[in-house]
């Protein structure tokens, strides 16, 4: 048989083709094996077993917070069907896509509600409020002693019962001031730690009545009561409501400046003293039966009352006692008013 040598550029086109045609045969039976595959195994790896993800070795590495599912209807499948396919491996190809948007639904609000809870942190637990209007714990009861309203019979029924008040009680005085009567001392001027370790009360009197009580003091009072006149007594009251001097002694001082806004006051009133200091002791869980008077101002030596004040001595005390009669709702002699 004759063979016949081929030109060189004949060569190379015969051997161009061949290439084509083989290059064309292979790709024909390798790319149904390969859309198979990657049908198959999407991703660019695959994600582990089931077996792994349960593994005790594994499961203090992977996250199990509860997350929110998605509530929007639009939804991409495909992370979902990568994770489908490198689970189920070998038992069967992938949902496909199509597959599940038919059974795909929102999910409820209700759902989303039970798992957003799981994810909430806690309320702290806190005690609850006391009610409203509870009393608060009541402290120790102390007595605060403004002269000519009844004070020492007030101290005196206390020591009788074991309570140490006004005279008796050693605390009450103002630090540095050096007496007479410590416990005349004006009440917001104590150490303020004494003042709030107890609670305390007072006797306040119409501030008429006091004046003309101030009058038969024993102790600061006229010292000739039984023959002074009418003109003796206005003048000795007019004298005491003007000469600060006489109020050394905290007698004819103002009631309200014994008031204190930050601690414990009770006032009671020397017009109603008995059934006002009982209440109070009821309060308190103290027993009561009644008040003894001890200190009445010179029995028999009442000569002389409000009918005998002047005009220019009531004046004086409604100007020297005009906080007092507003401060414990006493009412101004008539004269005294705007109207006159």
């Amino acid at each position: 048989m004759r063979v016949e040598r081929c030109t060189p550029a004949a060569c190379f086109f015969l051997l161009l083709a061949s290439g084509v045609f083989l290059g064309t045969w292979k790709n024909a039976r390798t790319l149904p094996a390969l859309r198979e595959f990657t049908s198959s195994v999407p991703g660019p790896a695959p994600a582990p077993a089931v077996d792994a993800l349960a593994s005790p070795q594994t499961m203090q590495a992977v996250d199990i917070s509860p997350t929110v599912p998605p509530t929007q209807s639009e939804f991409d499948f495909t992370h979902v069907q990568d994770l489908l396919a490198g689970i189920v491996g070998s038992q069967g190809p992938a949902p496909t896509q199509t597959q599940m948007e038919e059974t795909w639904r929102p999910p409820s609000p209700a759902s989303v509600a039970a798992v957003t809870a799981t994810t909430t942190a806690p309320t702290p637990v806190t005690a609850p409020a006391p009610p409203l209007g509870t009393e608060p714990l009541r402290k120790t009861l102390k007595f605060i002693h403004i002269t000519k309203t009844g004070g020492t019979a007030i101290e005196q029924w206390g020591k009788e019962h074991g309570h140490r008040w006004g005279m008796y009680h050693k605390e009450y005085k103002v630090p540095g001031r050096y007496p007479p009567a410590p416990w005349h001392h004006f009440f917001p001027e104590l150490d303020a730690e004494l003042r709030h370790r107890y609670d305390w009360f007072m006797v306040v009197r119409d501030p008429v009545d006091r004046v003309i009580s101030e009058y038969y003091c024993p102790w600061a009072g006229s010292p000739s009561v039984k023959t002074d006149t009418v003109q003796d007594f206005n003048r000795f009251i007019l004298r005491g409501l003007r000469d600060k001097q006489m109020w050394a002694t905290y007698h004819w001082a103002l009631m309200s400046s014994y008031l204190d806004s930050t601690s414990v006051q009770h006032v009671l009133k020397n017009e109603n003293l008995e059934s006002d200091f009982g209440k109070l002791l009821r309060i308190y869980g103290i027993p009561f039966d009644r008040l003894y008077r001890t200190n009445k101002a010179r029995v028999g030596g009442h000569k002389f009352g409000r009918e005998h004040l002047w005009q220019e001595t009531i004046l004086q005390i409604c100007e020297t006692y005009a906080d007092d009669f507003e401060a414990f709702n006493y009412s101004m002699p008539s004269l005294c008013s705007p109207a006159r």
